[in-house]
C-alpha cells in the first residue's frame, strides 16, 4: 500500500469514528434516535474500513491473496448487514415510519441472503465480486426509494416542506451510489487482472473509493446537521420534542422568530397558528383570553409583513 493510500485510509477511518462521536453526543443531549442509528453505522463503518486495511496490508505481505479472492466474506457480509440495518432504522425514524420489529429484521436477513447466494452460487471470479459489493448500493438506493414514496404519499405540508429541505442531499447519494456501482463496473468487471498478483497492483479491486465518498458525503451531512440543532438547543432547548417532524418545526420556528424579532409568546401563538388553530383554540390552550390572541396575532402579522394567516403560513413554508 502505498504512503497516500495509508494516510487516505486513516483520514476515512478518522472520518466515521468522528461522525459516530458527534452522532452519540447529539442523542445524549437531544435523545433524538435517528442521531443513535447513525452513531453505530458510523461506529460499523469503521470497522468495515479497518477490515479492508487489514487485508491490504497483512494479507499482501503473507502472499496469500489473489486478485478476485473475497477477503473476509463473513465479518464483510455481517458488517455491510448492520451498516444497512442502522441506516435503515434512522430513516425510518426520521420519517416516522411503522415500527413493526419483524419489518426490520427483514433488511439484515436479506441483505446476508443476498451476499451468501452472491458467494456461494457464483462461481470463482469477477462477477461473483462484483455482486457481493455491490448489494450495499442496492440497499442504500431503497433507502432513496423509500424516502420519495413517503414524500409522494404525504399530503402534509410541513413533511413535505422537511422532506425537500434536504434535496441535495439525497441528489448528492444517489450520485454517490451510482458512482459506487460504475466504480465496480468498472474496476472489477472492466479490467483485465488475469496476468497481475495483488503486489502488482495499486489497490485490489474490491476497494471502492466512491463509497467511501457515499459515507463521507453522509458523514458531513450528519455532522452539519448535528451542528445546526445542538446550536438551536443552546438558543431555544425544545423540551420534551421527541418527533422529527415537531423537532423540525420547533427549530425553524425559532429560527423564524428570531429573524422577524418576534416576543416568546408571539412564537407560541405562531406555533398554534401554523396548526391551523383559530384564537379560540389559541385562548384554551395557552390559557389566555381571545383579545389577548387577537393582538398576538396582529403584531406577528405586522412583524412579519404579512397580510392575513393564509400568507403568513405559505411564507413561512416558503422560507425555512
Amino acid at each position: 500500500m502505498s504512503v497516500a493510500l495509508y494516510y487516505y485510509t486513516l483520514t476515512v477511518l478518522l472520518a466515521s469514528i468522528l461522525a459516530s462521536a458527534v452522532c452519540l453526543s447529539v442523542y445524549l443531549v437531544n435523545r433524538q434516535k435517528p442521531y443513535l442509528f447513525t452513531t453505530f453505522a458510523f461506529l460499523v463503518y469503521f470497522f468495515d474500513v479497518a477490515l479492508v486495511l487489514r487485508t491490504d496490508v497483512v494479507g499482501r505481505k503473507s502472499g496469500k491473496l489473489a486478485v478476485y479472492e473475497i477477503n473476509g466474506p463473513v465479518e464483510s457480509a455481517l458488517l455491510g448487514s448492520c451498516l444497512v440495518l442502522f441506516f435503515w432504522c434512522a430513516c425510518r425514524e426520521y420519517l416516522g415510519l411503522d415500527r413493526r420489529k419483524r419489518a426490520l429484521w427483514a433488511i439484515p436477513l436479506s441483505f446476508l441472503g443476498v451476499s451468501y447466494a452472491s458467494f456461494n452460487f457464483l462461481g470463482v471470479g469477477k462477477w461473483r465480486e462484483f455482486a457481493f459489493f455491490s448489494v450495499r448500493s442496492l440497499f442504500i438506493l431503497a433507502l432513496l426509494i423509500a424516502i420519495l414514496i413517503h414524500f409522494l404519499r404525504t399530503d402534509d405540508l410541513g413533511e413535505r416542506r422537511r422532506l425537500l429541505r434536504h434535496r441535495g442531499f439525497y441528489l448528492a447519494v444517489l450520485g454517490a451510489t451510482v458512482a459506487t456501482t460504475a466504480w465496480n463496473v468498472v474496476f472489477i468487471l472492466g479490467l483485465d487482472y488475469s496476468n497481475s498478483r495483488p503486489g502488482d497492483l495499486s489497490f485490489l479491486p474490491e476497494r471502492n473509493f466512491a463509497e467511501n465518498a457515499l459515507l463521507l458525503c453522509i458523514a458531513s451531512f450528519v455532522c452539519v446537521s448535528a451542528y445546526k440543532t445542538l446550536r438551536m438547543r443552546y438558543v431555544d432547548p425544545p423540551a420534551g420534542v421527541t418527533n422529527q417532524r415537531e423537532a423540525f418545526v420547533f427549530q425553524s420556528i425559532a429560527s423564524y422568530s428570531n429573524v422577524n424579532g418576534l416576543s416568546r409568546r408571539e412564537e407560541e401563538v405562531l406555533r398554534l397558528v401554523l396548526d391551523g388553530k383559530d384564537n379560540r383554540a389559541i385562548a384554551d390552550e395557552l390559557f389566555i383570553s381571545v383579545s389577548t390572541v387577537k393582538v398576538h396575532v396582529h403584531n406577528i402579522l405586522h412583524k412579519t409583513s404579512m397580510g392575513n394567516r393564509k400568507q403568513l403560513t405559505q411564507a413561512f413554508w416558503s422560507k425555512i
